[in-house]
Protein backbone atom coordinates (compact mmCIF):
# COMPACT_ATOMS: atom_id res chain seq x y z
CA UNK A 1 0.00 0.00 0.00
CA UNK A 2 1.06 3.40 -1.38
CA UNK A 3 0.41 6.78 -0.15
CA UNK A 4 -0.28 9.02 -4.05
CA UNK A 5 0.40 12.10 -3.57
CA UNK A 6 -1.33 14.55 -5.66
CA UNK A 7 -5.06 14.62 -4.45
CA UNK A 8 -6.14 18.02 -2.68
CA UNK A 9 -10.05 16.71 -2.07
CA UNK A 10 -9.15 13.39 -1.35
CA UNK A 11 -6.88 10.58 0.15
CA UNK A 12 -5.44 8.47 -2.56
CA UNK A 13 -3.39 4.99 -1.97
CA UNK A 14 -2.45 2.47 -4.58
CA UNK A 15 -3.00 -1.14 -3.49
CA UNK A 16 -0.77 -3.89 -5.18
CA UNK A 17 0.07 -6.97 -5.53
CA UNK A 18 -3.46 -8.55 -6.44
CA UNK A 19 -1.38 -11.43 -8.96
CA UNK A 20 0.38 -12.51 -6.25
CA UNK A 21 -2.53 -13.70 -4.35
CA UNK A 22 -4.47 -15.11 -7.26
CA UNK A 23 -2.97 -18.72 -7.97
CA UNK A 24 -4.73 -19.16 -11.60
CA UNK A 25 -2.82 -16.00 -12.37
CA UNK A 26 -6.11 -15.00 -13.99
CA UNK A 27 -6.28 -11.51 -12.65
CA UNK A 28 -6.14 -8.55 -15.15
CA UNK A 29 -4.79 -5.97 -13.08
CA UNK A 30 -2.34 -6.13 -10.21
CA UNK A 31 -3.12 -2.65 -8.47
CA UNK A 32 -6.09 -0.57 -7.73
CA UNK A 33 -6.76 3.09 -6.42
CA UNK A 34 -8.19 3.38 -3.09
CA UNK A 35 -9.94 6.57 -2.93
CA UNK A 36 -10.97 7.83 0.96
CA UNK A 37 -13.42 10.91 0.24
CA UNK A 38 -12.79 14.92 1.14
CA UNK A 39 -14.67 17.71 0.41
CA UNK A 40 -17.51 16.98 2.91
CA UNK A 41 -20.03 19.00 2.16
CA UNK A 42 -19.49 20.01 -1.84
CA UNK A 43 -19.87 16.58 -3.00
CA UNK A 44 -23.25 14.34 -3.09
CA UNK A 45 -21.27 10.75 -2.50
CA UNK A 46 -24.86 9.53 -2.97
CA UNK A 47 -24.76 10.98 -6.92
CA UNK A 48 -20.96 10.97 -7.74
CA UNK A 49 -20.59 7.44 -7.25
CA UNK A 50 -22.95 5.97 -9.17
CA UNK A 51 -21.87 8.41 -12.06
CA UNK A 52 -18.74 7.76 -11.78
CA UNK A 53 -19.88 4.19 -12.21
CA UNK A 54 -21.87 4.94 -14.98
CA UNK A 55 -18.49 6.41 -16.75
CA UNK A 56 -16.66 3.77 -16.04
CA UNK A 57 -18.52 1.18 -17.84
CA UNK A 58 -18.66 3.69 -21.10
CA UNK A 59 -14.67 3.28 -21.05
CA UNK A 60 -14.38 6.94 -20.53
CA UNK A 61 -13.00 6.48 -16.55
CA UNK A 62 -10.68 3.83 -15.03
CA UNK A 63 -12.77 0.65 -14.03
CA UNK A 64 -14.97 0.70 -10.95
CA UNK A 65 -15.02 -1.56 -8.50
CA UNK A 66 -16.94 -0.51 -5.69
CA UNK A 67 -17.66 1.59 -2.97
CA UNK A 68 -17.48 1.37 1.25
CA UNK A 69 -18.47 3.69 3.72
CA UNK A 70 -16.34 6.24 2.66
CA UNK A 71 -14.59 5.95 -0.41
CA UNK A 72 -14.46 3.64 -3.15
CA UNK A 73 -12.11 1.10 -5.02
CA UNK A 74 -11.35 2.14 -8.89
CA UNK A 75 -8.98 0.81 -11.40
CA UNK A 76 -5.16 1.89 -11.48
CA UNK A 77 -4.13 3.29 -14.93
CA UNK A 78 -0.29 0.83 -15.27
CA UNK A 79 2.35 2.52 -16.02
CA UNK A 80 1.58 5.65 -16.31
CA UNK A 81 1.96 9.35 -14.32
CA UNK A 82 0.17 12.59 -14.54
CA UNK A 83 1.26 15.47 -16.80
CA UNK A 84 3.25 18.45 -15.11
CA UNK A 85 2.27 21.87 -15.12
CA UNK A 86 5.07 23.44 -12.74
CA UNK A 87 8.28 25.35 -12.72
CA UNK A 88 9.97 22.14 -13.83
CA UNK A 89 7.63 21.31 -17.21
CA UNK A 90 4.52 23.57 -18.80
CA UNK A 91 3.05 19.95 -20.61
CA UNK A 92 -0.86 21.54 -20.76
CA UNK A 93 0.72 23.60 -23.59
CA UNK A 94 2.63 21.44 -25.50
CA UNK A 95 1.23 21.10 -28.98
CA UNK A 96 2.59 17.06 -27.97
CA UNK A 97 -0.61 16.92 -25.60
CA UNK A 98 -3.26 19.98 -26.13
CA UNK A 99 -4.84 18.30 -28.65
CA UNK A 100 -5.16 15.09 -27.25
CA UNK A 101 -6.53 16.48 -24.20
CA UNK A 102 -9.01 19.08 -26.60
CA UNK A 103 -9.98 15.21 -28.25
CA UNK A 104 -10.43 13.57 -25.07
CA UNK A 105 -12.96 16.75 -24.10
CA UNK A 106 -14.79 16.21 -26.82
CA UNK A 107 -15.29 12.45 -26.89
CA UNK A 108 -16.79 13.57 -22.73
CA UNK A 109 -18.77 15.89 -24.42
CA UNK A 110 -20.49 13.96 -27.16
CA UNK A 111 -20.57 10.53 -26.43
CA UNK A 112 -21.26 10.21 -22.58
CA UNK A 113 -24.78 9.99 -22.28
CA UNK A 114 -26.50 9.60 -18.40
CA UNK A 115 -28.27 6.50 -17.23
CA UNK A 116 -32.03 7.00 -17.00
CA UNK A 117 -31.45 6.39 -13.30
CA UNK A 118 -29.29 9.46 -12.60
CA UNK A 119 -30.78 11.85 -15.00
CA UNK A 120 -32.86 13.78 -12.26
CA UNK A 121 -29.83 14.60 -10.85
CA UNK A 122 -28.35 15.40 -13.86
CA UNK A 123 -31.26 17.19 -15.48
CA UNK A 124 -29.28 20.93 -16.05
CA UNK A 125 -26.48 22.47 -15.83
CA UNK A 126 -25.22 22.52 -12.18
CA UNK A 127 -22.53 25.64 -12.60
CA UNK A 128 -25.19 28.56 -10.76
CA UNK A 129 -26.34 26.27 -8.55
CA UNK A 130 -23.15 25.05 -7.24
CA UNK A 131 -21.69 28.54 -7.01
CA UNK A 132 -24.91 29.85 -5.26
CA UNK A 133 -24.89 27.38 -2.70
CA UNK A 134 -21.23 27.51 -2.15
CA UNK A 135 -21.51 31.41 -1.77
CA UNK A 136 -24.45 31.18 0.81
CA UNK A 137 -22.37 28.59 2.59
CA UNK A 138 -19.39 30.74 3.04
CA UNK A 139 -21.61 33.85 4.05
CA UNK A 140 -22.39 31.49 7.06
CA UNK A 141 -18.71 30.60 8.08
CA UNK A 142 -17.43 32.87 10.72
CA UNK A 143 -14.75 31.02 11.81
CA UNK A 144 -11.76 29.64 9.99
CA UNK A 145 -9.54 27.49 11.66
CA UNK A 146 -6.44 29.92 12.31
CA UNK A 147 -6.72 33.97 12.78
CA UNK A 148 -4.55 34.25 9.42
CA UNK A 149 -6.86 32.65 7.48
CA UNK A 150 -9.63 34.76 9.37
CA UNK A 151 -7.63 37.71 8.52
CA UNK A 152 -7.32 36.98 4.39
CA UNK A 153 -10.90 35.73 4.16
CA UNK A 154 -12.01 39.19 5.34
CA UNK A 155 -9.94 40.98 2.86
CA UNK A 156 -11.49 39.10 0.26
CA UNK A 157 -14.96 40.99 0.82
CA UNK A 158 -16.66 37.78 -0.02
CA UNK A 159 -20.07 39.30 0.43
CA UNK A 160 -19.47 41.20 -2.57
CA UNK A 161 -18.96 37.81 -4.47
CA UNK A 162 -23.39 37.00 -4.42
CA UNK A 163 -23.46 40.25 -6.99
CA UNK A 164 -21.13 39.09 -8.92
CA UNK A 165 -22.43 35.90 -9.63
CA UNK A 166 -25.64 37.83 -11.03
CA UNK A 167 -23.87 40.12 -13.16
CA UNK A 168 -21.75 37.13 -14.87
CA UNK A 169 -24.83 34.70 -14.90
CA UNK A 170 -27.31 37.80 -16.46
CA UNK A 171 -25.30 39.78 -18.34
CA UNK A 172 -21.57 38.14 -19.21
CA UNK A 173 -22.14 34.65 -20.11
CA UNK A 174 -23.99 34.03 -23.39
CA UNK A 175 -27.35 32.85 -23.73
CA UNK A 176 -28.06 29.12 -25.18
CA UNK A 177 -24.71 28.25 -24.43
CA UNK A 178 -24.06 24.33 -24.90
CA UNK A 179 -24.85 21.60 -22.58
CA UNK A 180 -22.83 18.07 -22.10
CA UNK A 181 -22.02 15.84 -19.19
CA UNK A 182 -18.41 17.66 -17.99
CA UNK A 183 -15.37 16.94 -16.03
CA UNK A 184 -15.40 20.02 -14.68
CA UNK A 185 -11.49 19.69 -13.40
CA UNK A 186 -9.19 18.53 -16.13
CA UNK A 187 -5.96 20.02 -14.89
CA UNK A 188 -2.42 18.22 -15.16
CA UNK A 189 -3.00 16.14 -12.37
CA UNK A 190 -6.24 14.37 -13.35
CA UNK A 191 -4.39 13.62 -16.59
CA UNK A 192 -2.51 10.01 -16.96
CA UNK A 193 0.27 9.60 -19.99
CA UNK A 194 0.82 5.69 -19.71
CA UNK A 195 4.08 3.83 -21.52
CA UNK A 196 2.21 4.04 -25.04
CA UNK A 197 2.23 7.80 -25.16
CA UNK A 198 -1.57 7.92 -24.54
CA UNK A 199 -3.53 9.91 -22.56
CA UNK A 200 -5.99 9.14 -20.13
CA UNK A 201 -8.98 11.45 -18.22
CA UNK A 202 -9.13 10.34 -14.16
CA UNK A 203 -10.95 11.78 -11.38
CA UNK A 204 -14.82 12.88 -12.37
CA UNK A 205 -15.94 13.55 -8.86
CA UNK A 206 -16.59 16.94 -10.10
CA UNK A 207 -17.95 15.94 -12.91
CA UNK A 208 -22.18 16.77 -14.02
CA UNK A 209 -24.18 18.32 -16.76
CA UNK A 210 -22.73 21.89 -17.18
CA UNK A 211 -21.52 24.12 -19.90
CA UNK A 212 -19.16 22.81 -22.31
CA UNK A 213 -17.48 26.57 -22.58
CA UNK A 214 -16.59 26.47 -18.52
CA UNK A 215 -15.31 23.22 -18.50
CA UNK A 216 -12.83 24.25 -21.42
CA UNK A 217 -12.44 27.46 -19.88
CA UNK A 218 -11.86 25.39 -16.73
CA UNK A 219 -8.87 23.53 -18.50
CA UNK A 220 -7.03 27.00 -19.86
CA UNK A 221 -7.07 28.21 -16.53
CA UNK A 222 -5.21 25.89 -15.18
CA UNK A 223 -2.56 25.89 -17.25
CA UNK A 224 -1.55 28.54 -14.33
CA UNK A 225 -1.02 25.19 -11.91
CA UNK A 226 -1.01 26.51 -7.85
CA UNK A 227 -3.01 22.80 -6.74
CA UNK A 228 0.00 20.75 -7.29
CA UNK A 229 2.66 22.66 -4.65
CA UNK A 230 1.84 23.23 -1.13
CA UNK A 231 1.74 27.13 -1.38
CA UNK A 232 -1.25 26.97 -3.47
CA UNK A 233 0.10 30.23 -5.58
CA UNK A 234 -0.54 29.79 -9.70
CA UNK A 235 1.16 31.29 -12.21
CA UNK A 236 -0.48 33.55 -14.72
CA UNK A 237 2.06 33.96 -16.61
CA UNK A 238 1.34 30.60 -18.00
CA UNK A 239 -2.07 31.45 -19.38
CA UNK A 240 -2.63 30.78 -22.69
CA UNK A 241 -2.74 33.54 -25.19
CA UNK A 242 -5.80 34.03 -27.71
CA UNK A 243 -4.17 32.42 -30.55
CA UNK A 244 -3.33 29.26 -28.22
CA UNK A 245 -6.89 29.42 -27.36
CA UNK A 246 -8.36 29.31 -30.67
CA UNK A 247 -6.26 26.36 -31.71
CA UNK A 248 -7.25 24.22 -28.75
CA UNK A 249 -11.24 25.03 -29.59
CA UNK A 250 -10.65 24.20 -33.20
CA UNK A 251 -9.04 20.96 -32.14
CA UNK A 252 -11.56 20.32 -30.08
CA UNK A 253 -14.31 21.24 -32.83
CA UNK A 254 -12.55 18.54 -35.15
CA UNK A 255 -11.01 19.15 -38.57
CA UNK A 256 -14.66 20.36 -40.21
CA UNK A 257 -15.26 23.14 -37.84
CA UNK A 258 -16.46 26.53 -39.53
CA UNK A 259 -14.87 29.96 -38.30
CA UNK A 260 -18.40 30.86 -36.85
CA UNK A 261 -18.46 28.04 -34.65
CA UNK A 262 -15.03 28.66 -33.48
CA UNK A 263 -15.39 32.22 -32.69
CA UNK A 264 -18.93 31.44 -31.00
CA UNK A 265 -17.26 28.69 -29.06
CA UNK A 266 -14.19 31.37 -28.01
CA UNK A 267 -16.17 33.89 -26.88
CA UNK A 268 -17.92 31.75 -24.37
CA UNK A 269 -14.76 30.19 -23.09
CA UNK A 270 -13.56 33.59 -22.02
CA UNK A 271 -16.68 34.44 -20.35
CA UNK A 272 -16.47 31.39 -18.15
CA UNK A 273 -12.71 31.81 -18.07
CA UNK A 274 -13.91 34.44 -15.53
CA UNK A 275 -16.74 32.74 -14.09
CA UNK A 276 -14.36 29.83 -13.12
CA UNK A 277 -11.63 32.18 -11.27
CA UNK A 278 -14.94 32.44 -8.65
CA UNK A 279 -16.28 29.14 -8.59
CA UNK A 280 -12.76 27.57 -7.49
CA UNK A 281 -11.68 31.06 -5.50
CA UNK A 282 -15.39 29.80 -3.67
CA UNK A 283 -14.43 26.09 -2.94
CA UNK A 284 -10.72 27.15 -2.20
CA UNK A 285 -12.24 29.20 0.63
CA UNK A 286 -14.81 26.31 2.28
CA UNK A 287 -12.25 24.04 2.09
CA UNK A 288 -9.94 26.32 4.01
CA UNK A 289 -12.52 26.52 6.61
CA UNK A 290 -13.57 22.95 6.76
CA UNK A 291 -10.29 20.66 6.08
CA UNK A 292 -7.51 23.67 6.84
CA UNK A 293 -4.23 24.89 5.30
CA UNK A 294 -1.57 22.75 6.65
CA UNK A 295 -1.37 20.17 3.99
CA UNK A 296 -2.11 22.97 1.54
CA UNK A 297 -2.97 26.98 1.28
CA UNK A 298 -6.06 27.00 0.30
CA UNK A 299 -6.84 30.25 1.68
CA UNK A 300 -3.55 31.29 -0.60
CA UNK A 301 -5.26 29.83 -3.21
CA UNK A 302 -8.78 31.32 -2.98
CA UNK A 303 -6.84 34.82 -2.45
CA UNK A 304 -4.91 34.06 -6.04
CA UNK A 305 -8.10 33.09 -7.37
CA UNK A 306 -10.66 35.60 -6.39
CA UNK A 307 -7.94 37.91 -7.22
CA UNK A 308 -7.67 37.38 -10.71
CA UNK A 309 -11.44 37.95 -10.96
CA UNK A 310 -10.94 41.11 -10.07
CA UNK A 311 -7.89 42.00 -12.52
CA UNK A 312 -9.51 40.21 -15.03
CA UNK A 313 -13.46 41.83 -15.02
CA UNK A 314 -12.61 45.19 -16.63
CA UNK A 315 -11.90 43.42 -20.10
CA UNK A 316 -15.18 41.99 -20.29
Amino acid sequence: VVRVRGGNTNTLFCVSGFRDYNDNNDTSFDSVLLRVFGAEGLIDRDVENPTYAALARAGIAPDYFGRFGNGRIEGWVESSRPLVQSTKAQELSSPLYSTAIAKLMARLHQSFEVPPELQPYHSEPSLWNELTAWANQILKVVVFQTERDQKMAKELKLHELPGELDWLRNEVVPPNTKVAFCHNDVLAANILLDNNDTLHLIDFEYGSMNYVGFDIANHLNEFGGGTDIPSGIPNYDWLPSLESQRAFVESYLGPDNEEEEVNNLLAEVQAFRLVNHLYWGLWAVIQASTEGCSEFDYMVYATHRIRQFWKCKPGI
